[in-house]
């Protein structure tokens, strides 16, 4: 819960942003956040 609510305050501070959760929890990630949780060994900067 912590790391969706941060989640949700960058969103909302820096709107038009791709604000990603680097998490190896997908699963219960995703309920919260969506498309934005992404693995991360996947995430390429």
């Amino acid at each position: 819960m912590i790391i969706s609510a941060q989640w949700s305050i960058l969103c909302q501070e820096t709107p038009g942003r791709g604000i990603y959760v680097a998490t190896t929890n997908m699963k219960h990630l995703k309920i919260f956040v969506g498309e934005y949780a992404q693995n991360w060994r996947d995430i390429k900067f």
